[in-house]
């Protein structure tokens, strides 16, 4: 009898240990609610943070092309007063005078076949595109500048672009080179330079800054406070 009465104890006393443990379904949701809270705490993937920083890259530089700019206008206000009123001017020229006024690496002008880039959804620019580079020049800093220029309109020369900067601001990574995500786009007229998109409302940049979009004017969507 007492035998009996001692083993329902130790059952009695079994039972209520597994009662105070945990079971798997309590100790996933514990996981569950942990992570979430990680999520939270860190918002950012490593890849947010890489765009986030060549986001904040492309903002410290932009302002650096328009003292280049100013320079420009200052030293060569010829070329700039030629450049205003007449639209069959060839725009390479332009580019080889604008860039005297920057930091560039050995001083040259690369024609560099070899280099190619994508619009952000994945698409590649073709060369027929009038968003295609042929011409680079490296920078000090390492950033890469292309060039392409733009035919003018002739009734409106002044307002009419020269042609497109292509500001790829980690360089030569080779991994990368997405317009909007390391590739930056500005439209350069005569006496001034502008962030491409900056004509554009705040949705429709936003739109083209998207997965789908074609990054191109991720340039003026970001410097005017846009965020991915």
């Amino acid at each position: 009898m007492g035998l009996r009465q001692t083993h329902r104890g130790e059952k009695t006393v079994g039972y209520g240990i597994m009662k105070k443990g945990y079971s798997l379904i309590e100790l996933l949701m514990f996981l569950f609610i942990v992570a979430i809270i990680v999520v939270a705490l860190f918002p950012l993937t490593v890849v947010e943070k890489d765009q986030a920083q060549r986001i904040a890259i492309w903002k410290d530089f932009y302002p650096e092309l328009i003292y280049a700019q100013d320079l420009f206008k200052n030293k060569e206000s010829q070329v700039i007063k030629a450049y205003e009123t007449t639209p069959y001017l060839e725009p390479d020229v332009y580019f080889q005078e604008f860039t005297k006024f920057m930091p560039v690496k050995d001083g040259k002008i690369i024609n560099n076949k070899n280099y190619r880039y994508r619009y952000l959804n994945g698409r590649r620019v073709k060369k027929s595109s009038k968003y295609y580079s042929h011409q680079f020049v490296e920078l000090e800093n390492g950033i890469i500048i292309g060039f392409a220029g733009l035919e003018r309109d002739a009734d409106n020369v002044k307002n009419s672009p020269i042609g497109l900067l292509f500001v790829d601001i980690d360089g030569k990574n080779k991994r990368r080179n997405f317009l909007g995500s390391d590739i930056f786009v500005v439209n350069v007229y005569a006496e001034r330079i502008e962030p491409l998109g900056g004509n554009l409302s705040r949705q429709d940049m936003k739109e083209d800054c998207s997965p789908v979009g074609t990054g191109l004017n991720c340039a003026a969507y970001y410097l005017y406070g846009g965020v991915f």
